[in-house]
């Protein structure tokens, strides 16, 4: 069949090849699926009244370091297709102020979900997360990332099958390099689950 587009998602390759075009869809699309579980889930006091955490906030997170080598840089430009030159050309990294050649934000943005990630271990998720580069990150140069939990965000996310019902809390990190200079701040939202 020329001109016809093929099917981009698995329901509508299920219906492309069902024989006379037809299928069932009596059980109703997606958000009427999702909205039948949500009414399932309705006698499940799990899902409608916040658990209590383990731990009292506010929580310092342990801090965590990292040393990014020119190499990793590279790599890292690689990996993201950043072809800007400061990243792994130190004469055009000076030429535009920099000492040395400079980490990615999208590295650093790595640095705090990876902070992040590591408090939560299997007990949670980075459900959001957004940064701000104040200062240079320069390769051979010892980073530490520290943050903390601050609060609790109650009735933010309203669990679905993927991300069951869980207690949103606060997330500020900031990264300092070693000589004591701020390189960048971070804020997110840190999901605890609930046990089931």
């Amino acid at each position: 069949m020329r001109g016809t587009p093929p099917p981009t998602r698995p329901r509508q390759a299920a219906l492309a090849a069902t024989p006379q075009g037809s299928a069932d869809l009596s059980s109703g699309g997606p958000a009427q699926r999702a909205a039948e579980r949500r009414a399932d889930r309705a006698g499940d006091l799990r899902f409608q009244q916040p658990f209590d955490l383990p731990f009292e906030l506010p929580v310092v997170l342990p801090e965590l370091r990292f040393r990014p080598t020119p190499m990793q840089i590279f790599m890292f430009s690689a990996v993201t297709w950043n072809r800007h030159l400061i990243h792994y050309n130190a004469d055009a990294a000076r030429a535009e102020g920099h000492p040395d050649v400079v980490a990615q934000r999208s590295l650093i943005g790595n640095y705090f979900a990876h902070h992040a990630g590591a408090w939560l271990g299997p007990a949670g998720r980075v459900a959001r997360l957004s940064w701000r580069v104040t200062g240079s990150a320069i390769p051979n140069q010892g980073l530490c990332c520290h943050g903390v939990v601050r609060e609790r965000l109650d009735g933010l996310f309203e669990p679905t099958d993927w991300a069951p019902a869980s207690v949103p809390l606060k997330y500020q990190g900031w990264l300092t390099a070693e000589d004591g200079r701020e390189v960048a701040a971070a804020e997110g939202v840190l999901c605890i689950h609930a046990s089931s």
